[in-house]
């Protein structure tokens, strides 16, 4: 049986410098919105589970908005934002959500990230990599414009790296229950 993504938040919310209600509130307003989907019933079973998609769209609602009654549209916004500037290298995907989840996924994804950015008022995304020394970025955008002045959140290598990990660790326990090596 798979983790829930309420159990997964502590630490993430400890990763990101929030507290744990505060993403668990992004993570009722992204369901109330129908972007995350919970698993039918009640008590264990039940719920959001944590699996690399709903921790993407948990972290893009923190990064996205510091508001959470527009949290969830501008989640899903930035989820499905096309890329529109390719500066240097090939891209798996042109979305930004299914792009932030082989980050937070795979390592060979994540090995070259030196930090995301996301806008907070307006639907635009940049990753960062650095390859051998040269800095390329990729950005994504769902939004006509800009506005005059942007508002940003960033995650650094560092806590992507972290976060990945305690993903990680809660997944792989998951394959070892399953596979009955515990």
């Amino acid at each position: 049986m798979s983790s829930s993504l309420k159990s997964f938040i502590p630490g993430m919310a400890r990763l990101l410098g929030t507290t744990p209600a505060a993403l668990y509130e992004r993570q009722r307003a992204l369901m109330r919105a129908g972007v995350l989907h919970a698993d039918s019933g009640r008590g264990p079973g039940s719920g959001v589970r944590s699996t690399s998609a709903s921790v993407t769209l948990l972290l893009v609602a923190v990064l996205g908005s510091d508001n959470l009654s527009h949290a969830a549209e501008h989640t899903k916004k930035i989820d499905e934002a096309k890329i529109v500037e390719d500066r240097g290298r090939e891209m798996r995907h042109s979305e930004f959500g299914l792009t932030l989840h082989n980050i937070l996924a795979f390592e060979r994804d994540r090995k070259y990230v030196e930090g995301i950015t996301i806008a907070r008022n307006c639907a635009r995304a940049e990753i960062r990599y650095l390859i051998d020394g040269f800095e390329f970025t990729h950005v994504f955008s769902g939004d006509e414009g800009e506005p005059p002045i942007r508002i940003d959140a960033t995650i650094s290598r560092t806590t992507l790296e972290a976060l990945a990990s305690d993903l990680r660790a809660v997944l792989g326990q998951e394959l070892r229950e399953h596979s009955g090596e515990i």
